[in-house]
């Protein structure tokens, strides 16, 4: 679902439940137990009501874009050097550019005396042979 679309879901009767998408001419239709929640609430204090109107309910005086906020990854990665320049970053495949966005930013740290120091349960992608003990314990 685009977060930008009108995403509507309905009560219809029972246990029925019907979702439409004002950027799609098809619906979908659910049961009660196929919905999960979640609640996000964020709030924001402004010292008046003219800090408040720079707002304008849209997170910032200046509303940013997806295409802003990878361009600005772009730009900080070729800084880096992780990235040859900031246009050929953008022009990657989506997904390769948002692994590479992870795997630049996103650094845990390792245990201080690991046995192995790997996620256990994702060895198998460097070790596949090990995909059916770790299938037991994973």
């Amino acid at each position: 679902m685009s977060k930008d679309a009108l995403n509507v879901l309905t009560f219809e009767s029972g246990d029925d439940w019907t979702l439409t998408h004002s950027d799609k001419p098809d619906s979908h239709s659910y049961k009660t137990e196929d919905l999960r929640m979640s609640v996000v609430y964020r709030a924001r204090c402004f010292r008046d009501k003219a800090e408040s109107t720079k707002f304008a309910g849209n997170g910032g005086p200046v509303s940013m874009t997806l295409d802003s906020i990878l361009m600005k990854f772009a730009s900080d990665m070729a800084a880096k050097g992780v990235v040859s320049d900031a246009e050929g970053a953008m022009k990657m495949d989506r997904l390769d550019f948002a692994m590479l966005i992870v795997k630049t930013y996103i650094k845990y740290p390792l245990p201080v005396d690991p046995l192995i120091p790997y996620n256990y349960c994702a060895l198998d992608r460097i070790l596949p042979a090990l995909s059916p003990l770790l299938r037991l314990i994973c």
